[in-house]
C-alpha cells in the first residue's frame, strides 16, 4: 500500500494532511447554515394578481387562464396550481428540484410580461415571487400599546420598525399582520348625488384630477433659479370636503362634502389581528434561503432590545413564536448525543485494548473525519440539521472500524516481538485491501439513498452525503494517519491491572460462547426453527407499524385554520373568531399559552372573501409546562367543533410542511373550476417538452 508506506516513512506528511483536513473542516463548520431539516421543497414561483371587485369566474377567464397559458411552456415545470377567488388570482408553478429558482423566476417573469397588456386595465400588475419553505416566519413579534388604534400602531411600525428588521443580514422580507395603513374613506350619498345630477364616476374623476401635485415649470433670474409646482393635494377630511366635484344646474359648485361623508380610516378595514385578547400588530421575520436560522433570530432579538428604549412609552413587544428555540434545543440535544456516543466508543475501545496509547489512535480518527465531512458539506451547499447530525452520530461507530482494524493488527504484531515501525509498515499492508473493500462496501450502501425521488429523497440526501464522506475519510485516515500514530505511540508494555481484569472477564465470556456454539453446531435444527419463528413474528409486527414521513414533535406551536360558509361577511366572521378566542382564554390565563394570535381573515394578503381565519397558539417553553403541543391541539380542535357555523382543524406545526407562501394559509381550495362567489383550484400536470 503506497499511501500507508509513505505515511510510515514520512510521518510529517501524514500529520500535515490531517491538520489541513481539520483546518478546512473548522472553516466549513463555521460557515454551514443551521436548519431544522434539509431544504425539501422544490423550486416554486407564485404569480399573484389583484382584480378588486371581480367575481371568481371573471378572474378565472380574464386573468388566470391567460397567465397559465403563457407560462405553460417554461422549461422544467412539474405542476401548475391555480386558485381563482373573488378579487384575486393565485398561480403556483412548481419546478423540478434541479431547476435554478432564479432562472425559473426570470423565465416566468418574461412569460407573464408578454400577456400583461391582455389583462384588464383595472387589474394590478401581477406580482411574481419565489416561494419556498423559508416563506414561513422564523420569528414572530407582537407590538401593542394601550390607547393606540390599529392605524396608529400600523403607521408607527411601518415607518419606524419594519425597515430596521428588513435590513438585517439574512432576512428575506418582513410580513406585517393586521396592517392598517391610514387612508381617507369617502362614503357617498346616493340621494344627494342624484339631486345634483352627479354620478360616482364624476366624484372619482374629480379625485383623480384634482388631488395631485403637478410641476409648473421653472422660475429663472440672474440671481437664482427655482422650480415651481402646483400644490393641490388634500390631507385631512376637512380639506377633502372642499374639493369641487362638479356644478349644479344653477352653476352652484358642488363640493365633496355636499354629497359624501369623509372620514379617516384604514386602507383595508376588513382585517383584524389580535394578540392575547388585545389589538396588536404582528411582525414576521422571514429568512433568506440558506441563511442561518439561529443567527438571523439572534440578530432580530438583539435589534428588539436595541429599539426598546426609543419606543413610545407603554409600547410592548412580545416574542410570539421563535422557531430558533426549538431548532437550538433539538440540535443541542443531538450534540450531547454526539459527545456521549464518542465517549462510549472510546471507552469500549479502551476496555478491549487495555492501553491508553492504543486508544488514542482511533480516538483521534473521530474528530478528524467529522471535521473533514463538514468541509465537504460546505462545498456542496448543505446545512447542519437534525439529519446530518444523525449521520454524524451513526458515523462515529463506523469511522473507528477501519482504524481499529489497523490498530489491532499492528498491536498484535508488536506483541509477537516486532519493532513498532516495522509492525506498522507490514501490519497496515496486510489489512490495506480489506480496509479499502469494506470502506467501499459501506459507502455503496448509502449511494442509492442519494437517488431517491420526491420529498423523501430531498430529505435523506444530505444524510447520505454526510455518511459517505465520513466513511470515505475514515478509510483515508486509517491508511495514512493511523499507521503513523501506531509507529510512534505503540509499544510492547505490560498490561495494567484493569486491563488484565477486563481480559479475564472477556475470556470467561468467550469460553461460554464457545460451548454454546458447539452445542448449536451439533444440533442445528433447533436454532433454525427459532430464527424462522423470529423472522415470521418480526414480519407480522412490521405490517402493523404505522407509517409516517417524520415522527410528531413537540414544537410548541399549534396552527389552526378556521373556515365559514362561502359568502360569510366580515363582521360575522369576526364574531365567530371572537367566540373561539374567548373559549381559549382559560388556556392563556392558566399559563399554558404564552401568546394567542387570532387573525381575520386568514393570511396577510387582501381578498374580497372573509370566510377564513387563523388561530395560532404559542406554548410556553418546555421546562415551564407539563402539557404537550399535541394535547393543546386536541383541546383547540374540541373548542372549534363546539362552535356553530364554522369548521376547522388545529395541528402542531411541523418543519416538514410544504413551503407555501403564508399569505395563502387557510384559504379553502377545491379541485374544480371556480364558480361565481366561490373559490376554485385547478391542478395541471406538466406538459411534454417542459421537463415534466
Amino acid at each position: 500500500m503506497q499511501l500507508s508506506d509513505l505515511s510510515v516513512r514520512r510521518p510529517v506528511f501524514s500529520a500535515v494532511i490531517a491538520i489541513l483536513l481539520c483546518i478546512v473542516g473548522v472553516v466549513g463548520y463555521l460557515s454551514l447554515s443551521v436548519r431544522e431539516y434539509p431544504d425539501t421543497d422544490p423550486p416554486i414561483v407564485s404569480v399573484e394578481t389583484i382584480y378588486t371587485g371581480a367575481a371568481a369566474s371573471v378572474v378565472e377567464t380574464r386573468i388566470t387562464q391567460l397567465i397559465e397559458d403563457a407560462v405553460a411552456g417554461v422549461q422544467g415545470i412539474r405542476t401548475i396550481t391555480s386558485t381563482s377567488q373573488d378579487g384575486t388570482s393565485d398561480i403556483s408553478i412548481e419546478f423540478d428540484p434541479s431547476r435554478d429558482i432564479d432562472t425559473a423566476a426570470n423565465d416566468v417573469r418574461d412569460r407573464v410580461g408578454s400577456v400583461v397588456e391582455d389583462l384588464p386595465e383595472e387589474a394590478l400588475a401581477p406580482e411574481i415571487r419565489k416561494v419556498d419553505a423559508d416563506a414561513r416566519p422564523i420569528l414572530y413579534l407582537s407590538f401593542s400599546r394601550p390607547g393606540w388604534s390599529e392605524i396608529q400602531l400600523s403607521d408607527y411600525i411601518d415607518r419606524n420598525i419594519a425597515d430596521r428588521f428588513s435590513a438585517i443580514d439574512g432576512v428575506a422580507r418582513v410580513t406585517i399582520g393586521g396592517e392598517a395603513r391610514p387612508s381617507t374613506r369617502v362614503w357617498m350619498n346616493a340621494e344627494r348625488l342624484a339631486a345634483f345630477g352627479l354620478t360616482p364616476a364624476d366624484v372619482e374623476n374629480a379625485l383623480r384630477t384634482q388631488n395631485v401635485e403637478l410641476p409648473a415649470g421653472r422660475f429663472e433670474s440672474k440671481d437664482q433659479n427655482q422650480t415651481l409646482r402646483v400644490e393641490r393635494p388634500f390631507a385631512t377630511p376637512d380639506e377633502f370636503a372642499q374639493l369641487v366635484v362638479g356644478r349644479g344646474a344653477n352653476g352652484y359648485q358642488v363640493k365633496l362634502g355636499d354629497v359624501a361623508r369623509i372620514e379617516e380610516g384604514a386602507e383595508n378595514p376588513y382585517s383584524s389581528f389580535r394578540s392575547n385578547a388585545g389589538t396588536a400588530i404582528g411582525l414576521g421575520i422571514v429568512r433568506q434561503s440558506g441563511a442561518n436560522t439561529l443567527e438571523v433570530a439572534d440578530k432580530a432579538k438583539a435589534l428588539v432590545e436595541q429599539l426598546r428604549p426609543n419606543m413610545p412609552q407603554g409600547m410592548r413587544v412580545a416574542v410570539g413564536s421563535d422557531e430558533s428555540l426549538f431548532i437550538s434545543r433539538a440540535i443541542d440535544n443531538v450534540y450531547d448525543t454526539l459527545l456521549e456516543a464518542a465517549l462510549l466508543v472510546i471507552l469500549v475501545i479502551f476496555l478491549f485494548l487495555g492501553s491508553v496509547r492504543a486508544t488514542i489512535v482511533p480516538a483521534i480518527t473521530v474528530p478528524i473525519c467529522l471535521l473533514a465531512t463538514c468541509a465537504v458539506m460546505w462545498l456542496l451547499g448543505l446545512s447542519i440539521n437534525l439529519l446530518t447530525l444523525l449521520a454524524f452520530v451513526l458515523a462515529i461507530g463506523l469511522v473507528v472500524d477501519d482504524a481499529i482494524v489497523v490498530l489491532e493488527n499492528v498491536y498484535h504484531r508488536i506483541e509477537q516481538g516486532e519493532d513498532p515501525l516495522v509492525a506498522s509498515y507490514l501490519g497496515t499492508r496486510q489489512v490495506g485491501f480489506a480496509i479499502i473493500s469494506t470502506t467501499l462496501v459501506v459507502c455503496a450502501v448509502f449511494v442509492p439513498v442519494m437517488f431517491l425521488a420526491g420529498q423523501t429523497g430531498l430529505l435523506f440526501r444530505e444524510l447520505a452525503v454526510a455518511m459517505i464522506a465520513a466513511i470515505a475519510f475514515s478509510g483515508f485516515i486509517s491508511l495514512s494517519l493511523a499507521p503513523m500514530l501506531c509507529s510512534k505511540l505503540l509499544n510492547n508494555a505490560e498490561r495494567g491491572r484493569l486491563a488484565r481484569w477486563v481480559d479475564a472477564r472477556f475470556q470467561r465470556l468467550e469460553g461460554r460462547y464457545s460451548r454454546w456454539l458447539d452445542h448449536v453446531l451439533r444440533k442445528p435444527l433447533l436454532p433454525l426453527i427459532g430464527v424462522g419463528l423470529f423472522l415470521a413474528l418480526a414480519g407480522g409486527m412490521f405490517t402493523l407499524l404505522p407509517n409516517e414521513l417524520a415522527p410528531a414533535e413537540d414544537t410548541g406551536v399549534v396552527d389552526s385554520q378556521i373556515s365559514a360558509p362561502e359568502g360569510t361577511g366580515y363582521d360575522r366572521m369576526l364574531a365567530y373568531m371572537r367566540k373561539i378566542e374567548a373559549a381559549l382564554a382559560p388556556l392563556r390565563e392558566d399559563g399554558t399559552l404564552q401568546n394567542l394570535v387570532v387573525r381575520t381573515p386568514a393570511g396577510f394578503g387582501t381578498s374580497d372573501d372573509f370566510n377564513s381565519g387563523n388561530v395560532i397558539a404559542f406554548l410556553r417553553p418546555w421546562e415551564d409546562r407539563t402539557i404537550t403541543t399535541a394535547e393543546v391541539a386536541t383541546i383547540i380542535n374540541k373548542v372549534i367543533a363546539e362552535q356553530p357555523g364554522v369548521r376547522g382543524n388545529a395541528a402542531p406545526r411541523s418543519g416538514l410542511g410544504r413551503g407555501r407562501d403564508p399569505d395563502h394559509h387557510g384559504r379553502g381550495r377545491r379541485r374544480a373550476r371556480p364558480r361565481p362567489r366561490s373559490r376554485g383550484r385547478r391542478l395541471r400536470p406538466g406538459r411534454a417538452g417542459r421537463g415534466a
